[in-house]
C-alpha cells in the first residue's frame, strides 16, 4: 500500500470521525422533536442531511476497504479481510435506504406507512448484523494481539466495546462517541504509517 493511498484512507477515516457524530446528534434531536415515528418523515423528505448520510456511507465503505487491504497485505489477515468486506456490504445496504428518500422526494414513489415501518425494522436488523460482524472482527484481531501494531491493538479492543454497545441497543447511544474515536484510531494508523506504530 503506497503512501498516497494510505493518506486517502486516513483522511476518509478522519472525515468520518467528524461527520458521524454531527449527523447522528441531529438525527436524535429530530427524533425527540418529531416523535417515535420520525423515521417515516425522514424517509419521505429529501434534504442536506440525506447528502451527509450518503457521504458517511461512502467514507465508511472506503475505510473498510482500506483496512481490508492492509490486513490482507501486511498481516496476512484473510478472515479479517472477509469480515471487513461484509461490514462494507452491510453499510451499503443501510445507506441504500436513501433510494426511498430520493424516489419519494421526487414524487416517483408513494410509500405506505407499513412499507416504511418494514424498511426501518430491516435497517435495524442490518445494523445488528453489522455489530455482530464488528464483534467477530475484533475477536479475530485480538487472537493475533502480539503481532499487531499498537494502534490496531487499540482498534481491536475498542471495536469490541463499540460492537457490544451496539448489540445491547440500550447503550448504542454511546457509539456517537465510541465510533468517531474508533475512526480517529484508524486515521492515525494510516496517516502515521505502518512502520510508525509497529511494536518491536
Amino acid at each position: 500500500m503506497n503512501t498516497s493511498t494510505q493518506k486517502l484512507f486516513g483522511i476518509s477515516a478522519l472525515a468520518l470521525a467528524v461527520l458521524f457524530p454531527i449527523y447522528w446528534i441531529n438525527a436524535i434531536g429530530f427524533a425527540f422533536d418529531v416523535g417515535e415515528m420520525s423515521y417515516r418523515q425522514d424517509f419521505t423528505t429529501l434534504d442536506v442531511w440525506d447528502l451527509i448520510f450518503l457521504i458517511i456511507g461512502l467514507l465508511e465503505i472506503t475505510v473498510y476497504i482500506g483496512l481490508r487491504n492492509y490486513f490482507k497485505d501486511q498481516i496476512n489477515g484473510g478472515l479479517a479481510g472477509v469480515l471487513l468486506l461484509i461490514m462494507a456490504g452491510l453499510i451499503a445496504l443501510t445507506h441504500a435506504t436513501l433510494l426511498i428518500d430520493l424516489t419519494v422526494g421526487l414524487g416517483l414513489f408513494q410509500a405506505s406507512s407499513s412499507f416504511l415501518d418494514t424498511i426501518a425494522i430491516a435497517s435495524i436488523l442490518v445494523l445488528g448484523l453489522y455489530a455482530v460482524t464488528l464483534f467477530a472482527l475484533s475477536i479475530a484481531l485480538l487472537v493475533r494481539f502480539p503481532e499487531l501494531p499498537t494502534l490496531i491493538k487499540i482498534f481491536a479492543a475498542l471495536g469490541l466495546i463499540t460492537a457490544g454497545s451496539q448489540i445491547t441497543i440500550v447503550f448504542s447511544f454511546a457509539n456517537i462517541i465510541l465510533f468517531p474515536v474508533l475512526m480517529l484510531i484508524v486515521a492515525f494508523h494510516f496517516l502515521l504509517g505502518d512502520t510508525g506504530v509497529e511494536v518491536v
